[in-house]
């Protein structure tokens, strides 16, 4: 394995969509599942870079 890959800590996949999680195991990354139950409805019009840091920050808590 790529000692680049080997993530300390693992990577933490917070979805569901199994097209992600393809991808991950076709890069042989390894990582793990942690589905949250944060709310992803976003108030208003953000910028897409706000919006995923809003997100991303939701789905760590």
């Amino acid at each position: 394995m790529n000692p680049i890959l080997q993530l300390s800590p693992p990577l933490i996949l917070a979805s569901q969509s199994p097209r992600r999680r393809a991808l991950l195991d076709r890069l042989e990354v390894p990582f793990r599942v942690q589905v949250s139950p944060a709310d992803e409805t976003l108030a208003g019009t953000s910028a897409p870079p706000a919006a995923v840091q809003t997100l991303a920050r939701r789905k760590a808590k």
